[in-house]
């Protein structure tokens, strides 16, 4: 579901926000976007990597981060090869692009702030 994280949030914070609203959507190719972006050509290599929901953590000697820097360009270039037809329209460029267009959609075109 996108947005899902902030659900609930969006209440917790109204008391917060003042004047302002929260506004929260899933940035193309992550989360519930469709079509979706994949680094990895199927969900046992995906846990593989990542275990199940845990992520990739190391230490702060200086062989951890190499290793953690080797692991992450090697994801960087299954995502070269597994993002297929997505690949070319995601990015911060349109994260940005898909945000003012949708604050312009409701009419704030104006009052755009990033907090």
């Amino acid at each position: 579901m996108p947005g899902l994280f902030t659900v609930g949030l969006s209440e917790l914070l109204e008391a917060f926000l003042g004047d302002y609203d929260l506004v929260s959507w899933d940035p193309r190719g992550v989360g519930s976007t469709l079509p979706a972006l994949s680094c990895f050509p199927d969900e046992p290599t995906r846990l593989a990597t990542f275990g199940s929901g845990r992520g990739l953590y190391v230490s702060q000697s200086n062989d951890s981060i190499i290793q953690l820097d080797a692991i992450q360009r090697s994801i960087a270039k299954q995502c070269e090869r597994y993002a297929g037809r997505v690949k070319p329209y995601v990015g911060s460029m349109y994260v940005a692009q898909d945000l003012r267009r949708l604050v312009e959609a409701y009419g704030y075109s104006d009052k755009i702030q990033y907090l």
